[in-house]
């Protein structure tokens, strides 16, 4: 629940940071230096550089011209709707990083990177894209994506490498900075989005790692069925099915 957080405020920085009670100490503001190792850092790009920080998992995302920073500064920032996205998967029972800040590091008056800061999952969790490409694991995927879209939550990129197995075997999603919420089950059109990047990144998998002999030539079908077996919505259509293509062509920039 939101009324777990505080606002935090430090010289040129605020947020939000998560009551971890009076036993433990936690200072946000020294974590957000990732360190420079290539072995912790699993992505580094003009905007956005993620890693590990001890037992945590950070990722800012600067804002490098003046444009950049002026906009965001009537935006709500990328944190605060990973913070939104996880609660309301916590609500649905759905399993995700937790999250133990949400920052805006300021220079002046605009911000200058906005930064995230959760928990470490790689001790608990295995990614789907290292999991082997069977009907059970198309299954669970249509599965956890029809539970996504009846609480209402659009995750936005719904790839493998974006969803895990905990050791207790439950489902969960990172990566919440694109989730559009809302109120309602997630729409038709929508969903047929979300279902598509999710069949064409399973395929994308299967130069690479074969497919289990339980399936056969017609994985966007597959995908199809067990998203209907959830939702009673057959997404199977010939829209679905050209977007599915172009997807799984299509090479990530």
């Amino acid at each position: 629940m939101e009324s777990d957080y505080t606002i935090f405020r430090a010289p040129g920085m605020t947020g939000k940071v998560l009551n971890t009670g009076s036993n433990c100490v936690f200072d946000p503001v020294s974590l957000l230096d990732i360190p420079e190792n290539p072995a912790y850092n699993c992505k580094k790009g003009r905007r956005i550089l993620a890693g590990l920080n001890g037992t945590f998992f950070v990722k800012r995302f600067s804002h490098r011209t003046f444009f950049e920073s002026f906009r965001y500064l009537f935006k709500t920032s990328r944190p605060d709707r990973c913070l939104k996205a996880a609660l309301k998967l916590e609500a649905a029972g759905i399993d995700t990083p937790k999250v133990f800040a949400s920052l805006r590091k300021h220079r002046g008056l605009l911000p200058e990177f906005d930064c995230l800061i959760t928990e470490d999952i790689s001790k608990k969790a295995v990614f789907a894209d290292k999991m082997p490409l069977t009907r059970q694991l198309i299954a669970d995927l249509c599965e956890l994506l029809a539970a996504l879209h009846k609480a209402g939550i659009c995750h936005g990129d719904t790839n493998l490498r974006n969803i895990y197995r905990t050791n207790s075997g439950s489902w969960g999603v990172i990566d919440l900075d694109g989730c559009v919420l809302s109120d309602r089950p997630v729409g038709r059109r929508a969903g047929i989005h979300e279902l598509s990047r999710l069949a064409s990144s399973f395929l994308k998998l299967i130069p690479v790692q074969g497919i289990g002999s339980d399936l056969d030539g017609d994985i966007p079908g597959i995908f199809a069925q067990e998203y209907k077996k959830h939702t009673s919505f057959d997404a199977d259509c010939p829209y679905y099915r050209r977007r599915v293509e172009y997807l799984s062509l299509r090479k990530r920039k």
